[in-house]
């Protein structure tokens, strides 16, 4: 059996959460598969789901579904997601001072727009990615960084105890 391995979410660059829902197979009907990442008391940001006859399959099915659909959204960011993105960062903190700025700009911007005109203005800003390229993917690099090192921390931390 190969190790399957999950991109990242393409909205906040979070690992995915992969769930296998128990009652399904109980019941004797196959197994049920469940990838998505979302955020706390929010709609996911990307969310797949397979059911097969046995869970391997389900989950080798919604990652591989899962993966292609993390790709296909990488470079080509819609406002929504945009959104979502600046509020989970607005949440967590986890961005720079000009970033924040920069977002909230754009935000307004956005929101001042009327909602049929949105999209055209969207294409505006974001013309060539830009937006994608120069804020949210730099942020979720560092973010992703600064977890790797608390990581490596806490690894370390756990090696110098003694029982």
């Amino acid at each position: 059996m190969t190790e399957i391995m999950l991109r990242v979410c393409p909205v906040c660059g979070k690992e995915p959460r992969v769930k296998r829902d128990q009652s399904y197979e109980a019941s004797g009907f196959g197994a049920w598969c469940t990838i998505q990442c979302k955020p706390f008391l929010r709609k996911p940001h990307l969310r797949v789901e397979s059911g097969k006859a046995q869970f391997q399959r389900a989950f080798e099915e919604a990652a591989e579904a899962w993966n292609r659909r993390a790709d296909e959204q990488v470079g080509t960011m819609t406002f929504e997601y945009f959104d979502a993105w600046c509020n989970d960062r607005a949440a967590d903190g986890r961005w720079g001072f000009l970033e924040a700025l920069t977002c909230t700009d754009i935000m307004l911007e956005m929101r001042d727009t009327p909602r049929r005109k949105r999209k055209e203005k969207w294409d505006e800003l974001n013309a060539n990615n830009c937006i994608f390229e120069e804020i949210v993917k730099p942020t979720n690099e560092k973010i992703k960084d600064a977890e790797a090192v608390q990581k490596a921390g806490e690894e370390l931390g756990d090696a110098g105890k003694t029982d």
